[in-house]
């Protein structure tokens, strides 16, 4: 079997933000309660991990992902992409 380099990839911020600039639209909506819509879910599979909810980055990424207000469940691209940024 051939090395794939995601076998190596570390969720980070600064990766979450590279992944949405190469791969989302700034107006594209998420819906952060459903596993599938998760942007930390999408952004897992794209690394070739899985999301784990109460481990070290992906705590901070799912809290920059949520969207506010709480109750408000979908968020854009765009606004998380704002989050991130500011969060470094």
């Amino acid at each position: 079997m051939l090395f794939d380099p995601k076998w190596e990839a570390k969720p980070t911020v600064a990766g979450m933000i590279a992944w949405i600039e190469e791969t989302k639209d700034p107006n594209e909506t998420y819906y952060w309660l459903r596993k599938d819509g998760c942007p930390c879910s999408q952004y897992a599979a794209s690394i070739g991990t899985k999301f784990e909810y109460d481990t070290g980055v992906w705590t901070k990424l799912n809290l920059i992902a949520r969207p506010y207000p709480f109750m408000n469940t979908s968020e854009t691209f765009g606004n998380l992409l704002e989050r991130l940024r500011a969060s470094l």
